[in-house]
């Protein structure tokens, strides 16, 4: 409903730009606000529309002097260990290295970031607003309609963005872009799969690409990505079906597979109160007054572990379930009803990517690919030729 409020710059109204707008952000915040040193996996023009923004920006080619955190190397965003506000020139000596930019941006002013700029950013004023355009990871640029398109500014209204949000539910935040991260793979899953891609193509895919979860859970993942993409019934997909895709298949596909970021849900609380922290308050309520009261329990999980009183509610109700009451006795505290309790908050519980796997899933994605390739080219031989 903002989107006719916000005007798009007139080098986004044509020819490729046109067609790439992958999100828009809105950032608001008062009294000021800090980012750490990260970068983004998009291009994006940042406006400020009220307020003051100081931006600190490094160019991608300093990464490997920025310390930054490990991450699976399927991830495209990264960031940096250092704290921008007390930076450790004993514990990361190599940000000394960097050359970095300085940009201060008022309201009116729009500001460009290439796609894995790192950048920090200290937002100054009572309120601060902003809004961010991202686009897609653009090489080539074709300017196919720049002669009769009007180039100038033009309400976001007009725009078809990939990933829009309705203002509740899910934040459509941080998701693939549909055409290059998504359109283009399946074209290249397609080729490598011999003009076809299959469940069980997705299924050995998503075992080397997500080797932290198990066989059920790469099942189940390959089962609703096929079911997002064979629209037809027909049992595979070849490139016209990808061609034919409009945005809403690919949506309905990248949703069945990419992990939803917990922070852009209305459930976030299921992942920012742990399992842990919520055991250790019922342990010290038990040992101290020799019973869980609701009425403890509920102020231990608000004040203490910062979560709100409506989820403190549901692990009580659920724990107190067919029995009622205010009072669990300590002989009712069993594990197999502690986590009937905490059963939102551990089915989010997510295995650990860890640095040895990515290591070994990068080697057996460079075993599968040389695999598919090679069988591709023996296909291509006639017998005799064999």
């Amino acid at each position: 409903d903002m989107y006719h409020e916000v005007l798009v710059q007139p080098c986004l109204t044509c020819g490729t730009f046109r067609n790439s707008l992958v999100e828009i952000d809105l950032w608001m915040s008062s009294n000021g606000g800090s980012s750490i040193l990260h970068k983004d996996a998009f291009n994006a023009i940042n406006c400020l529309y009220k307020g003051t923004k100081h931006w600190k920006m490094i160019e991608y080619k300093y990464e490997h002097l920025i310390h930054k955190a490990w991450e699976p190397s399927r991830e495209i965003g990264g960031y940096s260990e250092v704290n921008v506000h007390s930076v450790d020139l004993l514990k990361h000596p190599n940000i000394a290295k960097v050359p970095w930019s300085n940009f201060t941006i008022h309201g009116g002013d729009c500001l460009y970031l290439p796609k894995s700029y790192y950048h920090q950013v200290e937002s100054v004023g009572d309120v601060n607003l902003a809004v961010a355009v991202l686009f897609s990871r653009l090489e080539e640029f074709d300017d196919f309609d720049c002669d009769t398109q009007k180039v100038e500014f033009t309400p976001l209204s007009d725009f078809e963005v990939m990933w829009n949000w309705e203002g509740f539910g899910n934040m459509t935040m941080g998701h693939a872009d549909l055409e290059m991260g998504i359109r283009d793979q399946l074209h290249e899953l397609v080729d490598e799969g011999d003009g076809k891609l299959t469940k069980d193509f997705i299924f050995q895919l998503l075992k080397m690409e997500m080797p932290e979860y198990g066989d059920d859970i790469h099942m189940e993942k390959a089962e609703k990505c096929f079911q997002a993409l064979d629209v037809s019934s027909k049992g595979y997909i070849d490139s016209d079906d990808i061609n034919a895709f409009d945005w809403d298949v690919l949506r309905d596909f990248a949703l069945s597979f990419e992990n939803q970021e917990p922070s852009n849900t209305e459930l976030y609380e299921y992942s920012y109160t742990y399992p842990n922290e919520i055991m250790g308050v019922i342990v010290r309520l038990v040992k101290k007054n020799g019973q869980l009261t609701r009425s403890d329990f509920i102020d231990a999980y608000t004040t203490r572990l910062g979560g709100t009183e409506k989820f403190g509610t549901e692990i009580f109700d659920r724990l107190v379930e067919g029995q009622g009451g205010d009072v669990v006795p300590v002989k009712d505290l069993k594990p197999e009803r502690l986590d009937y309790a905490l059963h939102n908050w551990l089915i989010r519980i997510k295995p650990e990517m860890t640095p040895e796997m990515d290591e070994e899933r990068d080697e057996r994605s460079k075993e599968f690919r040389e695999n598919i390739h090679g069988l591709s080219d023996v296909q291509q031989h006639t017998p005799d030729e064999l």
